[in-house]
């Protein structure tokens, strides 16, 4: 079962990295493939700065996942894209509904969740400090 986590956390990783690279180096067509349009250099900008970064800094911190195990990382990547899950809600219930919305939003949730799953699997789950080693550092 590691294995398919660890193949799962790739593949993630992978998505992950293609898709900020692809707004470092194309941010217009990167852009225009999720629906949005930079339509000044600040629009640009953003699209290079946050979209990438997003992308990117997710991408690292699974990839450090799967070399230093360590549930965090999973975590992290976790909470991004729930928040970004929680913000397409949001668009659902003011915005019209568009298919490719749905279709993101869902991978955002699976994505979520398998991290989160993931998390408490060795090698990634971490046991609790035992209490004499505690109290030994507390002295």
């Amino acid at each position: 079962m590691v294995r398919v986590y660890q193949f799962l956390i790739g593949a993630f990783a992978l998505l992950f990295l293609f898709m900020g690279i692809g707004f470092v180096m194309n941010p217009v067509q990167a852009g225009g493939g999720i629906g949005l349009e930079a339509m000044t250099p600040e629009g640009m900008n953003a699209l290079r700065g946050d979209l990438s970064g997003l992308f990117l800094a997710s991408a690292g911190l699974l990839i450090w996942a799967l070399v230093r195990p360590n549930p965090y990382y999973l975590r992290a990547v976790a909470v991004l894209m729930l928040a970004i899950a929680a913000g397409r809600v949001t668009g659902f219930v003011t915005d019209p509904l568009a298919n490719d919305s749905l279709i993101a939003f869902v991978v955002e949730l699976v994505t979520a969740a398998v991290l989160l799953r993931a998390a408490v699997v060795p090698p990634w789950r971490r046991e609790p400090i035992p209490a004499a080693w505690r109290e030994a550092t507390d002295a």
